[in-house]
């Protein structure tokens, strides 16, 4: 069976799974007979993957607008290149998207509205066809992190505080987006069953 090209987003804080659920999508696809391009946020075009590391890691003194504007710029390239697979009957599968700059930038302090012009600016009238948040308890999330020794970037020094915030705020954006909301505590394959029945894959 072959399906119609569609763009999908996973969502959610780190720890969630997504970057091990995306290859598996991408595999599932493939072996229907798919074409498929990953991408992800922060990165995946080679413009966004050469700021990937300022925008991690750096310790440069900013503000939330800033990263909110650097990163508008790595998403429209990323777009422009969604909607060339697209048309090129290519799924294109995304490891975060806008909503992670939105929500990141706003639980530093940007007001939403702010955070939505940038975004649109970027998108470009584009919008995805599948949108999924998969949602973990900070506690979840923080067991798993520390088991893989995943090294800490400039989010994570900001303490539970500000990922709570964060997680708060993945859940007031999902409910003004239409974004479906996976349980993700369950294991890889669970999720990965629920990704493909919302995707009606």
């Amino acid at each position: 069976m072959v399906y119609m090209a569609k763009s999908l987003f996973l969502e959610g804080i780190d720890g969630t799974g997504k970057s091990s659920l995306i290859p598996l999508l991408k595999a599932r696809l493939e072996a229907k007979g798919e074409k498929v391009l990953t991408l992800r946020e922060p990165g995946g075009t080679a413009y966004y993957e050469a700021i990937r590391e300022h925008i991690h890691f750096s310790d440069f003194d900013r503000t939330p607008l800033s990263d909110a504007l650097t990163c508008a710029g790595g998403i429209a390239e990323n777009i422009v290149q969604t909607k060339k697979a697209l048309t090129d009957k290519t799924w294109v599968l995304s490891d975060r998207s806008y909503i992670s700059n939105a929500v990141y930038q706003v639980s530093q302090g940007l007001d939403w509205e702010t955070a939505r012009d940038i975004n649109n600016l970027a998108l470009n009238g584009f919008t995805y066809d599948i949108k999924i948040l998969i949602d973990i308890p900070l506690e979840v999330a923080y067991q798993r992190l520390l088991a893989i020794g995943k090294k800490k970037d400039r989010w994570e020094t900001l303490g539970d505080t500000y990922f709570q915030t964060v997680r708060e705020n993945y859940h007031k954006i999902a409910q003004q987006e239409g974004i479906t909301v996976i349980d993700g505590t369950g294991s890889l394959d669970d999720v990965l069953q629920n990704i493909l029945l919302v995707a009606g894959i």
